[in-house]
C-alpha cells in the first residue's frame, strides 16, 4: 500500500519574495502579476518532485504563471504551442531529456533556456552552454539569483522579438528589388 505524499510546508520567509517586473513590455505582452493582463509564463520541467514543487513555489511568489512538466517530452509539447513560455527552466538530469537544450530549441527558437542542475564543475557548465542552454544555475540556487536570471531571459526574448517586428516592417516597406541584409 502506498502511502499519500507528505504536503510540502514553506518557510514563512519565502512569501516575501522579489515581485516579477512591473512594466508591461507592449513587444512581448509580458505583464505584471497585478495587472488584469495575464502574468508572464515560465516553464519549469525537472523529474524531481519536490525540486518542482519548490521552484513553481518561488516562481508563483514572485509573479509569474507556472507550466510545470515532468519531463523532456512534456516541456517539448508545451513549447510547440503558439502561446509557448518565453522562458524555460530545465533540469538536465530527467527522463525524455536527451539533449534537452537541442530539442527545445528545436522546438521553439525563440525561448530562452535555462539549466538548472545539480552538475557543479567548470566543464558541465562549459558542456551546458555549449549544448544550446542561455543560461545555467546550480542546485541548490539562490532565488534571487534565480529570478534575476528569469528577468534578463525576458529581457533578451522581448528586445528578440521587437529587433523581429522592426525587420518585418521593413521588409515590408522596402521598394521592389531591394534586397535587406
Amino acid at each position: 500500500m502506498a502511502l499519500p505524499a507528505p504536503e510540502l510546508k514553506f518557510p514563512d520567509h519565502w512569501k516575501t519574495l522579489p515581485q516579477a517586473p512591473q512594466q508591461p513590455d507592449a513587444a512581448t505582452n509580458l505583464a505584471p502579476a497585478d495587472s488584469p493582463a495575464p502574468r508572464t509564463r515560465i516553464l519549469i520541467a525537472d523529474d524531481d518532485r519536490i525540486s518542482r514543487e519548490l521552484l513553481a513555489y518561488r516562481l508563483d511568489q514572485a509573479g509569474y504563471q507556472v507550466i510545470v512538466t515532468r519531463d523532456g517530452e512534456g516541456a517539448l509539447e508545451e513549447l510547440r504551442k503558439p502561446d509557448a513560455p518565453p522562458v524555460a527552466i530545465l533540469d538536465w538530469l530527467m527522463p525524455g531529456a536527451d539533449a534537452p537544450c537541442q530539442r527545445m530549441r528545436s522546438a521553439n527558437k525563440a525561448v530562452y533556456l535555462i539549466l538548472l542542475t545539480s552538475r557543479d564543475r567548470k566543464e558541465d557548465v562549459v558542456e551546458g552552454l555549449d549544448s544550446g542552454a542561455d543560461d545555467y544555475l546550480v542546485k541548490p540556487f539562490e532565488t534571487g539569483e534565480l529570478l534575476s536570471r528569469v528577468k534578463v531571459g525576458l529581457r533578451i526574448i522581448s528586445m528578440q522579438r521587437e529587433l523581429t517586428a522592426k525587420l518585418s516592417n521593413m521588409e515590408e516597406s522596402k521598394p521592389k528589388g531591394l534586397t535587406l541584409l
